[in-house]
């Protein structure tokens, strides 16, 4: 994981790479309605069981109503025989008839109920089967009894079939009345079981719907509710003119793009108040000459973004006195496939310094179409300067870049270090590869260094202008105070320099430049351009 990144999951730990809030917000959303489909449909089939089983116990009751309605059918039936056989009384017969007519209607009654519980077939034909042989026993004993047959009485008492199948078939109701019991127990039973896990999803779900809101709440207040609080009390803080405000980062990306657009409106106030200060500065050089001249050291600035497919550039520079710097930066073709970026500081301020800045752009051009060697170029640059001032000297950063091979060869002419951003994040130093540029340092070498600039690549160049701005305790922004302001743009692809720029004049709480202030960031784009 590069430096930057684990600044990142530092400052936002709840967030994924690539997470946008929408994206999860939709992504909770999403499993939030699984859930509730889940739990709604859980709840639904507990209550369809609930009923079924409801139902089952509740048939399993009535059926055995009923078949103690039967059993008594029976029992009228078989002591209503037996006081007619025994007395030859009519008055016996009632209980007798009126069970045989209603038994007909309660045993299939008795059938429907046991075919609904799915009573095995031989527990319900053998008590039915078994009433039927007695039944037909009992109207032959009848017939005989009402023919006058005066062995019925003795004859019954004589035999044990009549005895013999009617207690068969108590013991074929008691048979069938406990599985019935049975039944309705078990689902007794399941009734309860279903009710309990009925109640206990309804609580859980509510838990959880609750526990979804408070966690919602907290979450929308970590991420979006609280950031933004912080970042309209740092805004209102910025419009009242604290150009030093410390803007929030964290929180959704959303959020935190927000407040990256805030920081580069802040940077962009800031540098406009350095302009307006350099404006009024330059009341002062209203020469039209010095004019010329700056229009000239100027004209051949880059514009951003450049005409160089996949490559733009970013320049700022502020003058330390008016608007006549000693600084210069310049990006131009060399071949069809070689682009120089250059960036030069010259000793001192002013008219002077600029003449001088003038000479040296113009030399280190030609220089660079004859030469195309960084190293060959600051060597033609060095003999041509022999007739300087002795107390003039500058320093340089000269590369070549391929734009075929993405390599870049430059050298450092005790110029402040160049920074590289790698593929990783990291921003590495591209240190000097020899002395500064100087009239008494004619046989002066340098030394070509190469390294790769392939597509997502950027360079930052800058005077050493920048790195003195100093704090009213003489404490200088230096190169460390350049690492931390590009730490705080952090993935911003735009608006690097103004950051830049604008953190140093914070660090010099908005005094007067002492020095020229150039920067330059050379950008190679990811994809097409």
């Amino acid at each position: 994981m590069s430096p930057q990144a684990r600044r990142r999951a530092a400052r936002s730990p709840i967030w994924s790479p690539g997470w946008s809030l929408t994206r999860l917000v939709a992504t909770v959303s999403c499993v939030a309605l699984v859930l509730a489909l889940a739990a709604g449909t859980l709840v639904l089939t507990t209550l369809a069981q609930v009923a079924t089983a409801r139902q089952q116990q509740d048939l399993a009751r009535s059926a055995r109503h009923t078949l103690g309605a039967v059993l008594t059918g029976y029992l009228d039936e078989e002591t209503g025989l037996r006081g007619y056989l025994a007395t030859g009384e009519d008055q016996f017969l009632e209980p007798l008839t009126t069970a045989e007519t209603a038994l007909p209607a309660l045993q299939d009654t008795l059938r429907r109920q046991a075919g609904a519980l799915g009573v095995p077939d031989g527990l319900l034909t053998a008590p039915l089967d078994t009433h039927a042989r007695w039944s037909a026993w009992a109207q032959r004993e009848r017939a005989r009894r009402q023919a006058g047959d005066p062995t019925v009485a003795a004859a019954l008492d004589q035999t044990l079939a009549g005895k013999q199948l009617f207690d068969t078939l108590r013991r074929q109701v008691d048979a069938l009345d406990a599985w019935l019991s049975e039944r309705e127990r078990r689902h007794r039973d399941r009734f309860d079981t279903l009710d309990r896990r009925l109640q206990a999803s309804v609580a859980v779900s509510l838990a959880v719907l609750v526990a979804g809101l408070a966690g919602g709440y907290l979450f929308l207040r970590r991420t979006v509710t609280a950031p933004v609080a912080r970042l309209a009390r740092a805004s209102r803080a910025v419009a009242h003119g604290d150009l030093d405000a410390r803007l929030p980062t964290g929180g959704a990306p959303e959020v935190d793009a927000l407040a990256g657009d805030v920081a580069d409106m802040r940077d962009r106030l800031t540098a406009d108040l350095g302009r307006t200060r350099q404006a009024l500065e330059a009341l002062a050089q209203a020469d039209p000459a010095l004019a010329a001249l700056q229009r000239e050291l100027s004209a051949d600035a880059p514009p951003g973004p450049s005409a160089w497919a996949g490559l733009s550039v970013e320049v700022r520079a502020e003058a330390a006195e008016g608007v006549l710097a000693g600084d210069w930066c310049d990006v131009f073709e060399v071949t069809t496939r070689e682009l120089a970026v250059v960036i030069g500081d010259v000793s001192g301020h002013g008219a002077a310094s600029a003449v001088f800045a003038l000479r040296l752009k113009h030399t280190l051009r030609t220089a660079l179409h004859v030469t195309a060697s960084p190293a060959q170029a600051l060597r033609v640059l060095a003999a041509r300067s022999a007739d300087t001032d002795p107390e003039m000297f500058a320093t340089l950063f000269v590369g070549l870049l391929d734009l075929v091979g993405a390599r870049l060869t430059y050298v450092n002419a005790g110029h402040p270090p160049g920074l590289l951003q790698t593929p990783d994040g990291r921003w590495q130093e591209l240190a000097a590869t020899g002395p500064l540029l100087s009239p008494v340092l004619v046989d002066a070498e340098w030394t070509e260094r190469a390294v790769d600039f392939v597509p997502g690549q950027r360079l930052l160049l800058y005077t050493d202008g920048v790195l003195e701005a100093r704090d009213p305790g003489g404490r200088e922004f230096g190169l460390e105070g350049v690492r931390r302001s590009l730490a705080q743009v952090r993935d911003r692809r735009a608006g690097l320099v103004d950051a830049v720029e604008a953190a140093a004049v914070r660090h010099s709480r908005f005094r007067a430049r002492a020095d020229d202030h150039t920067l330059l960031l050379l950008s190679r784009a990811t994809g097409p351009a």
